[in-house]
């Protein structure tokens, strides 16, 4: 028998218990007259008594351990749904910024993470998953299928993830290297973006929705200890009854650096830290066929990122402030602060892989 927790001390107790009273049974011997058959009768009942009682904390004990083994599956699927992220993170990418990362052919990637947004206006938090299969050498077939909850009143943001589905591709068209473990790369990716079936919260809630798409271009070098990536995207929606999201203009500078003394091998812990610059340009918002004084934005923020990689698996978790920020307090208040963490996970094909 098996017993876990808080059960152990009352199922020792039982046992026990019943190791005595079947013993104490034992004692009585049938005789060859009416009270002897009583009494074998009596020890029958209570072998019967003890075995039933055996059984029932066996029972007991197996409810438990299935309760415990649904609560271990329960908690570890939260974490997984607590961590997502848009970017790759399960190579070598920073967390809020655009970067070059496609995966080889083959190879299949989940990411999976939190993203928060908070201010004056309320917090407004972001979670999913995303998918990534290597078409080609060069090509990344990828979806984002998030989930958000919150009542921040906050602008439109395409740096962080808001409640829309998106499908699309990455190809990295330029994979050039420079000397031993350096590369210029650059990659461009087209998405189609969906409503999904959360609404946003604050102003950008009370719109009719409608598809759109969305376009980013990345290029940058990478080293075995340095990182450099620029990045620029752009996100366009259709109308709906009169009503239309903003257009946004996203943008990203990030340096990262991978520490000598934190190079380890494929069975050890890997580091590197990132510094990452966003920044995003939304229009007006578009209700009833006019668009709403002061609803534009244009934000900058600036914030750290750190990076651990073991085998096929990556967690990562930063931070933002801003730096730049000018948007209407009436419509949005003020945006504080941004966070992420996300947990990557990279299936490796028997090929070789594209970096």
């Amino acid at each position: 028998m098996f017993f876990y927790g808080r059960q152990i001390p009352h199922a020792t107790y039982a046992y026990r218990m019943c190791n005595a009273y079947a013993s104490a049974k034992s004692r009585w011997r049938p005789l060859d007259t009416r009270l002897g058959c009583i009494r074998s009768l009596g020890q029958r009942e209570g072998k019967n008594a003890v075995a039933w009682h055996r059984s029932k904390v066996r029972l007991r004990s197996t409810r438990d351990l299935i309760e415990k083994t649904w609560t271990r599956f329960a908690l570890f699927c939260v974490c997984s749904m607590i961590m997502s992220s848009s970017a790759y993170a399960a190579d070598h990418s920073p967390l809020f910024s655009y970067a070059t990362p496609v995966n080889a052919e083959g190879e299949f990637s989940f990411d999976t993470g939190l993203f928060g947004r908070t201010g004056s206006g309320g917090t407004q938090f972001s979670t999913g998953s995303g998918f990534g299969y290597g078409l080609r050498p060069h090509v990344t077939l990828n979806a984002f299928l998030p989930a958000m909850f919150g009542t921040g009143d906050l602008p439109e943001s395409r740096i962080m993830s808001g409640s829309e589905w998106a499908a699309g591709t990455s190809w990295r068209f330029l994979d050039s290297g420079r000397g031993v473990g350096r590369r210029l790369e650059s990659t461009v990716s087209l998405s189609a973006v969906a409503p999904g079936p959360q609404s946003a919260t604050g102003v950008l809630g009370n719109l009719h929705r409608a598809p759109g798409v969305a376009g980013s271009l990345a290029a940058g070098m990478t080293s075995r200890s340095q990182y450099l990536w620029v990045g620029s995207g752009y996100t366009r929606f259709a109308e709906a009854s009169h009503d239309r999201r903003p257009d946004t203009t996203s943008w990203s500078v990030t340096y990262g650096y991978r520490p000598s003394k934190l190079r380890r091998g494929v069975d050890q812990w890997d580091y590197r830290g990132f510094v990452e610059l966003t920044g995003e340009h939304t229009g007006g918002v578009k209700s009833g066929g006019t668009i709403l004084p002061n609803s534009s934005s244009t934000t900058a923020w600036l914030g750290p990122s750190v990076l651990g990689i073991f085998k096929e698996f990556a967690v990562e978790a930063g931070v933002q402030g801003p730096i730049i920020r000018d948007e209407s307090d009436a419509i949005y208040g003020r945006e504080r602060i941004r966070f992420g963490i996300n947990l990557s996970y990279l299936k490796y094909s028997s090929r070789s892989r594209s970096r």
